[in-house]
C-alpha cells in the first residue's frame, strides 16, 4: 500500500488488503514525536481510520507494551473508536449514540499515538446504518483485526491470534456504561436513539388494531405506558429485523464477546426505565398521523 504526503485528510485505500500488514508512514510533522512520548492532540489530520468491512466498526487497537520513554504507562483514559468529537456531536442523537457506543481503555500513550496517526473513521450518514453500526457495538461484536503499534515503521493492521482477541476484548467498553454525576446519562443518550428509531419504523401491521385504538383512546397515563411498552416491542423488533443476518454472521465467526444473542433485548437494555415514559409523546404522535 502507498499513500502520499498527507493532505488534511486522506482515507486508506479502499481496496487494501487487511492481511497484508502493511505499515502506515508517519506525517512528516509527527515522525520524531512518536516514540519519545510526544503529541500533537487529538484533532490532527491524518489517515482515515480503519473499519470492519462486515460490521462497519473501526478496528480497535492493540494493547502493547509502553516503551520506556513515553508518558508513565499506569496513566489510563478512554479512546472513542468514533471520532473526532465535534463531527459526531454536531449530527445529533444519531451522532452521540454512534460516538459513545464503543471505545477502549488505553494507555494515554498509546491513545496519543493514534490520533497521531488516524483522523476518525468514515462515519455513516444513513440514519439507518448508524442504527446497524452503533446496535453490533453495543451487542458486543469485534473485528478480527485491529491496528498494532509496536513496530518503529508506523502502525500496522493485523489479524489477531485468539490470545490477543481476548486481550483487547478486556479493553473495549461502551462510554454508556459509565456514571456522570450520579446517573447514566450517556446510557441515555443511546437508548433514546434506539427508541426513537424504532418508532420510525413501520410496526402497526404487527400490533392488534385494539391495542392501538385503547393506546390513542385512554386518559390512564399507567395504562398508556403498558400499551405505549408493548408496542415499542413490536417496533424495536421491526427495527433490528435487517440487523440480524449481519449480526448472526459475526455470531457464527466467533466474533461477539458477549453472551446475549437476541439483538432486541439488547437493544431494550438501553432503555433506562425512569426514561421509559419520555418516549410515549414520540410513538402517539406517530401513530395518530398514521391513523
Amino acid at each position: 500500500m502507498t499513500i502520499e504526503r498527507l493532505d488534511p485528510f486522506i482515507p486508506m485505500d479502499s481496496n487494501t488488503d487487511l492481511l497484508t500488514s502493511s505499515h502506515l508512514p508517519a506525517p512528516d510533522y509527527v515522525r520524531g514525536f512518536l516514540m519519545y512520548g510526544g503529541s500533537v492532540g487529538h484533532d490532527c489530520v491524518g489517515y482515515e481510520t480503519p473499519t470492519d468491512p462486515a460490521s462497519g466498526l473501526p478496528l480497535p487497537v492493540l494493547p502493547i507494551a509502553a516503551p520506556a520513554s513515553s508518558t508513565p504507562a499506569e496513566i489510563v483514559n478512554f479512546h472513542h473508536h468514533f471520532h473526532p468529537r465535534p463531527s459526531l456531536i454536531n449530527d445529533g442523537e444519531a451522532g452521540v449514540a454512534l460516538r459513545v457506543s464503543r471505545g477502549q481503555y488505553l494507555p494515554k500513550w498509546l491513545h496519543d499515538h493514534h490520533h497521531n496517526y488516524f483522523a476518525g473513521p468514515k462515519v455513516p450518514q444513513a440514519r439507518d446504518a448508524k442504527f446497524r453500526t452503533c446496535v453490533l457495538a453495543c451487542a458486543g461484536v469485534i473485528p478480527d483485526h485491529a491496528i498494532d503499534f509496536s513496530g518503529y515503521d508506523g502502525p500496522k493492521l493485523i489479524r489477531m491470534t485468539p490470545y490477543q482477541y481476548a486481550q483487547v476484548a478486556t479493553t473495549i467498553a461502551h462510554e454508556g456504561f459509565r456514571k456522570l454525576d450520579g446517573g447514566i446519562t450517556y446510557r441515555n443518550w443511546i437508548g433514546a436513539f434506539f427508541a426513537n428509531y424504532a418508532i420510525e419504523q413501520s410496526f402497526e401491521n404487527e400490533v392488534n388494531p385494539l391495542v392501538i385504538e385503547q393506546f390513542l383512546e385512554t386518559t390512564n397515563e399507567v395504562r398508556k405506558l403498558r400499551l405505549g411498552k408493548f408496542m415499542l416491542k413490536a417496533a424495536i423488533n421491526a427495527a433490528v429485523v435487517p440487523v440480524k443476518p449481519v449480526f448472526n454472521d459475526l455470531w457464527q465467526e466467533g466474533l461477539v464477546s458477549k453472551r446475549q444473542r437476541d439483538l432486541d433485548r439488547v437493544v431494550k437494555s438501553y432503555f433506562i426505565r425512569s426514561r421509559r415514559q419520555d418516549y410515549i409523546p414520540a410513538l402517539d404522535e406517530k401513530l395518530r398521523l398514521a391513523a
